[in-house]
């Protein structure tokens, strides 16, 4: 085990107890909002996008890759191997509740890169990514697709990198992976920034559901 591996889990270790029998928004709390922020509305400067607004599917899928190390196991991906660490000390039964809590709390919409052109982004889109994303960059439960117009810009643009790169993707437990990647790897980064810069008009167009009910806690 090398000496970030030691670093990350022996405090997972004592949160792991910690977190028995915890609600959910006390979860948060505990463990997500100090990088993720009171609302789950992300912080750039740190590399945590935003959770709020997730679809609690989604969210717990992708916490569940975290939790069994299918994400943030890449020696080039700090910011998912401290992911990855602190999701491991969530219990499987947690996970859907932490889901459906973040699901619940505002969604924050993507900002365009600067420079990004839409137009062209549109084309893009509507080649590579609505039937699977569909029209409204919303999502699809049934393929997996991620909900694009709730996911911080800069977050997708560094996703898409990453699976370009192959540092996300790369797992034989991640069966969205290899597509994410062969599409990825189309795409320079210019195309990249244009086809954040459409998501991110997408989300005006197409608001992302109801804003949420919940307040995280004070």
């Amino acid at each position: 085990m090398n000496r970030l591996a030691v670093f990350l889990t022996l405090p997972v270790l004592c949160l792991t107890s910690a977190l028995a029998g915890q609600e959910p928004g006390a979860v948060f709390v505990a463990v997500c909002a100090k990088c993720h922020g009171e609302r789950a509305e992300g912080n750039p400067q740190i590399m945590a996008p935003s959770l709020a607004g997730l679809p609690g599917w989604y969210g717990g899928l992708q916490l569940e890759k975290f939790r069994r190390g299918v994400r943030g196991k890449h020696h080039a991906d700090l910011p998912g191997a401290q992911m990855q660490a602190i999701a491991s000390s969530l219990t499987p039964e947690l996970v859907p509740a932490l889901a459906a809590y973040l699901a619940d709390l505002k969604p924050v919409p993507p900002s365009a890169p600067s420079g990004a052109d839409p137009v062209r982004g549109a084309g893009l889109y509507t080649e590579i990514c609505a039937r699977c994303h569909r029209f409204n960059g919303q999502g699809e439960r049934a393929f997996h697709s991620a909900p694009l117009t709730v996911l911080s810009g800069w977050y997708l643009a560094g996703s898409l990198r990453k699976f370009r790169e192959g540092v996300r993707g790369y797992h034989d437990g991640d069966p969205e992976g290899p597509k994410m990647r062969e599409i990825a790897n189309r795409l320079g980064d210019r195309e990249i920034d244009d086809l954040v810069g459409y998501i991110a008009a997408l989300a005006e167009r197409y608001p992302p559901g109801e804003a949420g009910r919940r307040r995280a806690p004070q």
